[in-house]
């Protein structure tokens, strides 16, 4: 929605949304069950292995609302200006697939607590920023051509 406030003065407001769907993730393929015993006799895969698998493949859903406002001053008499202040909220249940091995703040597969359930991971993206405010400006400088 857009409105003309007083002569070259623009408000404007808008909401953004958007849901993905079956984005590729990677967790753990050979979770150990939990129980007592030594951690590679409960891989669900010690026949083939016992050793740690990456699995990469579609289960990552995610969802994105935004609520943004704009002022904006159009060129008259050398100023303009622009001003966006956005409110969000970015969800998902993964956010990169990363294959490092042990690294800190990482979100890709050993960040899955537990890959019987990886609903669970759901919650803020690591690309989450709750506000944002932007202010940019032109003044035209009265000297110099033109």
């Amino acid at each position: 929605m857009q409105k003309e406030l007083a002569r070259n003065f623009v408000w404007e407001i808008g909401y953004v949304g958007n849901h993905g769907v079956k984005l590729y993730g990677a967790y753990e393929g050979n979770q150990p069950e939990p129980g007592p015993g030594s951690v590679n006799t409960r891989r669900p895969l010690q026949s083939i292995t016992m050793a740690s698998i990456l699995r990469v493949e579609p289960w990552v859903n995610s969802t994105y609302h935004g609520l943004s406002t704009k002022l904006e001053r159009r060129f008259a008499g050398g100023v303009s200006f622009l001003g966006v202040y956005t409110f969000g909220r970015a969800l998902d249940m993964q956010t990169t697939i990363d294959i490092c091995d042990g690294c800190t703040n990482s979100s890709g597969n050993s960040a899955v607590v537990n890959t019987r359930n990886r609903r669970l991971n759901y919650g803020l993206s690591d690309s989450h920023m709750k506000q944002r405010f932007v202010l940019s400006g032109l003044w035209e400088l009265p000297f110099g051509k033109g």
